[in-house]
């Protein structure tokens, strides 16, 4: 039972981990894109 329980658990925080890491790196590429989209329109081109 006890060991039931802390695979339930442990299944979950892996979800809970996986859907943070993918909105963590949607995060990052809208901010990147938005980025170069500001150096576009800036005509800053490193």
């Amino acid at each position: 039972m006890i060991g039931g329980a802390i695979v339930k658990y442990l299944s979950i925080a892996l979800d809970v981990i996986s859907i943070f890491l993918n909105i963590a790196i949607i995060i990052c590429l809208v901010s990147s894109f938005k980025k170069k989209g500001e150096e576009t329109e800036n005509g800053e081109n490193s």
